[in-house]
């Protein structure tokens, strides 16, 4: 598994949401700018107190090699949210379910059971 690998029709589906619907630009609209010229929108990012609060069991499968991130960001993000569990799946970006689907599904089944 390579990071970013994704399939032609993963990649055609995606543009052709993008180009062919209004999604993109009601992203666009309804969204908060989560990257400025200075980097990332710091107003736009959960304070520690609200990550703290949580009190439901949550699994992240986050993306070794993850763009917006990889496994010390995800280690530093998840460290507020007391009863998170933190998995890096090496190897994969952004999207760790488009990068190896099985590997992904299996992770979350065995941390649902």
């Amino acid at each position: 598994m390579a990071a970013g690998r994704v399939s032609d029709e993963a990649i055609g589906w995606y543009l052709a949401l993008l180009r062919d619907t209004s999604t993109m630009a009601n992203e666009i609209k309804a969204g908060p700018r989560i990257i400025t010229l200075r980097g990332m929108n710091e107003s736009i990012l959960l304070p520690h107190a609200l990550l703290a609060s949580i009190s439901t069991p949550v699994y992240f499968l986050w993306g070794e090699e993850d763009p917006f991130g990889g496994a010390d960001i995800a280690r530093a993000f998840t460290a507020y949210i007391p009863n998170s569990q933190l998995e890096i799946m090496p190897g994969a970006g952004h999207a760790p379910w488009m990068d190896d689907p099985d590997y992904a599904a299996a992770s979350v089944m065995r941390w649902l059971s």
